[in-house]
């Protein structure tokens, strides 16, 4: 084992790395969610991987059409390396973004209780080998190698930090491939040749032998791979016609650029080329061709009709549209029935059908907490915010039935400690009823439907400048295992089944009214199961629960609860031998660290102290429940199990000395009863 990063450094050359880069790993890095490696593609070229490929395989009736690679990887553990032969890059190029998986699986050696833990400050090396292997080493948040890293600054490749080889070197890559170009220009004239597999330099004749001549002398051999060729540099080489204005002969190619949707995928080449294909321009029979040259400044191409755009970017006011550069919204098929007479005769967008096929949708929580879209909207409605008293000559817009299929949302929140990023996909449903008025605050209204059943309808307004919305919603029989991704933020648990409904109104005005309130709502929960996520042992079960009458006033502090009704349900506790709760446990560290570092914070409310909070709870109702605790920290370790528990309480709240009234009925699995009838009087503790 390496005692500190020199020593790693080392190792990791012993095997065969010629280039070093580190990955500080985020809680959802792990053997579950897979190992995140950025936002775009540019980890293919950090990562040797084989022939990309689509993986079409129908797991759980859902085609996850998912493009995919290779990677030979394997753990370093001293001077032994053990492959780990399911490791492999997955591509989404809807969002966009790659994740590393498999690392783990049918290698013995791995480092697993390193990569299967959300630990913070867990740092995972790569050393990358001139053969197109990849050398993996693991350490914990409190190894002296991540303390050293950490304490460091390194030039950055996306999410990778760049490491030297050795920290003898202080120079960074690009310092390094710039000496070498000096090197090899002060050799003048070199014969053509290329680099064999042995190292050896072999004279090369052939018209390309420029390109290979420069590699020979960087030491890179021939190969396929797609990463860079020089610590993480492409190098090029192209010739030219005179050595006064060095003016490439030809084009000089970096990449070969290939759809990844739309006809050309979906169609494929032959349908493509043959619509958007030109004959054969020198005059060869039966002969179809596909070219030209395309950039953002030109115009349609004359032969083909297509031109470039670049999305994120507005041309005519010059700026870009999305500050991240990532793509903000996206599908492949759109399809419009409008009503031109509403619009003549009335000013008004009318769409009686607009259906869209594989929509995506990007939203991020930047890390100073503003929205990727907010300089959009706020262009939008900055028209409106200080003129809401007058009428406004925004055009309406009314959507008899809007249809949406395949599609998916993107969800990230660079706000957190630990960044958090999931994908919510498929989404199908329709929606009916849209409208807007037109102006500023004005209202609006939808309601939707998934291919499941679930369904959801909202009414009211929203804007920004200040941030504020108002307006009542109603969810129902949304599934609670879909949208396990943002529990698993805060819970080491696995929801394993269970449907959910919510209604009520809202309020929210983050302006100097500082407005945040929740009125009237109501929650409906069936055939909810909660295992947890470490090994799969049952936490709860409910059959039905019904939580009526809710309201909350967050900057008042104040919240009351009309009624909690819970119906045929399970629960199971812990008390471990160190004393820690198994319930609490669950609750992700993570999670109370973001919570304690928000506590410290300045408030973005204009009140400048939140009081004490103020509840209550009218009534609690508990029917036909278990409940089984076990105290594992005793000294003979014992266990308590309750059958046929009945529990009516009313009148819970935070008021001191007020009265709680209780009626507790209970059958002890062991023999026995329990009753209680009766009132409890709560008063505060006194230091």
């Amino acid at each position: 084992m390496a005692g500190s990063l020199a020593q790693l450094l080392d190792l990791l050359r012993h095997h065969g790395a010629t280039r070093i880069y580190a990955k500080r790993l985020a809680p959802n890095d792990n053997s579950k969610n897979q190992v995140y490696l950025g936002g775009d593609f540019s980890a293919l070229n950090i990562i040797p991987h084989g022939e990309i490929y689509s993986d079409d395989t129908d797991v759980a009736g859902a085609v996850r059409d998912r493009a995919k690679a290779s990677v030979d990887f394997y753990w370093v553990d001293g001077d032994s390396l053990h492959q780990a032969p399911n490791t492999g890059l997955i591509l989404y190029p809807k969002y966009p973004e790659v994740r590393m998986s498999g690392f783990l699986l049918g290698c013995k050696a791995a480092p697993s209780d390193i990569m299967r833990v959300r630990d913070e400050g867990r740092v995972l090396f790569f050393g990358i080998t001139r053969t197109g292997s990849v050398v993996g080493y693991a350490v914990s948040g409190d190894d002296p190698v991540a303390r050293e890293l950490v304490a460091r600054e390194w030039p950055m490749i996306g999410v990778f930090l760049e490491l030297p080889l050795t920290l003898d070197d202080a120079r960074d890559p690009r310092e390094q491939l710039l000496d070498e170009l000096r090197r090899i220009y002060r050799l003048n004239w070199i014969a053509s040749q290329k680099l064999a597999a042995d190292g050896t330099k072999a004279p090369y004749a052939a018209r390309n032998g420029g390109g290979y001549t420069l590699e020979a002398e960087l030491g890179v051999t021939p190969n396929g791979y797609a990463e860079p060729d020089f610590l993480g540099w492409e190098v090029k080489q192209y010739g030219v016609r005179d050595f006064l204005s060095f003016k490439a002969k030809s084009p000089v190619t970096l990449m070969t650029p290939e759809p990844t949707g739309g006809i050309y995928r979906t169609e494929g080449v032959d349908a493509f080329t043959r619509r958007f294909g030109y004959p054969d321009q020198s005059g060869k029979a039966d002969r179809i061709n596909f070219g030209g040259r395309y950039d953002c400044q030109r115009k349609h191409h004359l032969l083909t009709g297509l031109r470039m755009t670049l999305s994120g970017y507005d041309e005519i006011t010059g700026k870009i549209t999305d500050l991240d550069g990532e793509t903000l919204l996206s599908f492949d098929r759109a399809h419009a029935n409008v009503e031109l007479t509403s619009f003549i005769f009335g000013g008004e967008f009318h769409f009686t059908e607009l259906d869209l096929t594989t929509p995506y949708f990007r939203f991020q929580v930047n890390q100073d907490g503003s929205f990727n879209i907010a300089d959009i909207v706020n262009q939008i409605t900055a028209m409106g915010v200080e003129e809401q008293e007058i009428e406004s000559d925004l055009t309406h817009v009314q959507i008899d039935l809007l249809k949406v299929s395949e599609g998916s949302i993107s969800v990230t929140d660079l706000s957190l400690s630990a960044p958090f990023t999931s994908v919510i996909a498929p989404i199908t449903f329709d929606i009916t009823g849209f409208h807007t008025s037109g102006v500023s605050d004005a209202p609006y209204a939808f309601s939707a439907t998934s291919e499941s059943g679930e369904s959801f309808s909202w009414e009211g307004y929203v804007a920004l400048e200040p941030l504020r919305s108002a307006g009542s919603f109603e969810v129902k029989g949304f599934s609670m295992p879909k949208y396990e991704p943002f529990y698993d933020l805060v819970l080491e648990t696995d929801i394993v089944g269970g449907t959910i409904g919510v209604t009520g109104s809202y309020e929210y005005d983050s302006g100097a009214s500082g407005i945040m309130k929740l009125q009237d709502a109501g929650v409906t929960i069936e055939n909810v199961e909660i295992v947890k996520a470490s090994d799969k042992s049952a936490v709860m079960s409910l059959t039905s629960g019904k939580i009526s009458g809710v309201n909350a006033d967050y900057l008042t502090q104040t919240f009351e609860i009309e009624s909690v009704a819970l119906k045929e349900g399970s629960f199971f506790a812990k008390r471990l031998a160190d004393g820690q709760i198994d319930v609490i446990a669950l609750l992700k560290e993570s999670a109370m660290t973001s919570l304690e570092d928000d506590s410290t914070s300045e408030p973005a409310s204009p009140v400048s102290t939140i009081p004490a909070p103020t509840y209550l709870v009218k009534e609690v109702v508990l029917e036909t429940f278990s409940i089984q605790i076990t105290d594992e920290a005793a000294p003979t370790p014992t266990e308590l199990a309750l059958d046929e528990v009945s529990l009516v309480a009313t009148n819970i709240q935070s008021e001191p000395g007020s009265q709680l009234g209780l009626l507790l009925g209970a059958k002890i699995r062991s023999g026995g009863t329990i009753a209680v009838d009766g009132s409890v009087s709560l008063q505060p503790i006194v230091e």
